[in-house]
């Protein structure tokens, strides 16, 4: 993110994309948007995806902007995290307790 000096960048939304099950994360358009409100100090931002498709391959990005979508001046990175959803759950949970 480039920035006029000496002002320093602000955090005005973060992007968040996903390739929707294929190869390559979508840059060009976020799957959703999270405000951010330009935050003074350390702040957890939380967003929930859509429904997935189970046991497909998906990659997360995001990107921190300093305005809302489409302006803003955009983070570049193409760092991503990958996701498989499983729903199989089991019927209930193993749960050990040992008793001193």
């Amino acid at each position: 993110m480039v920035c006029a000096e000496p002002a320093p960048c602000a955090a005005g939304e973060a992007r968040v994309q996903h390739n929707g099950g294929s190869v390559a994360v979508h840059f060009t358009s976020p799957a959703a948007t999270v405000s951010m409100s330009n935050p003074t100090n350390t702040t957890d931002y939380g967003w929930q995806s859509e429904a997935l498709t189970d046991e497909a391959a998906y990659r997360f990005a995001v990107h921190v902007v300093t305005a809302a979508h489409p302006g803003g001046i955009e983070t570049s990175n193409t760092d991503y995290v990958k996701a498989v959803p499983n729903s199989d759950v089991p019927d209930r949970p193993e749960i050990t307790v040992t008793l001193v």
